[in-house]
């Protein structure tokens, strides 16, 4: 809703932009969603999952990071 009223090259940096807000926020709630595992049947695995999603969003948000920048720089 923040970039529908954005044009053109504009209205992309404000998408990637959000995505990669999104992805910092989903690693946070993650992050902290690890305390929680200490009162589930298996906490070892629960933490095991955690970090295995938490690890691949890490790689996904260094990669809309670095094509984000990558961007940028041919913009300007």
């Amino acid at each position: 809703k923040t970039c529908s009223e954005k044009k053109g090259k504009e209205k992309q940096v404000c998408l990637k932009l959000n995505k990669i807000r999104a992805l910092r926020r989903r690693i946070q709630f993650l992050n902290n969603a690890a305390v929680k595992c200490d009162y589930s049947k298996d906490p070892v695995k629960c933490k095991v999952r955690l970090n295995k999603e938490i690890l691949k969003l890490k790689e996904h948000l260094r990669n809309e990071t670095i094509e984000f920048g990558k961007r940028m720089r041919i913009e300007l």
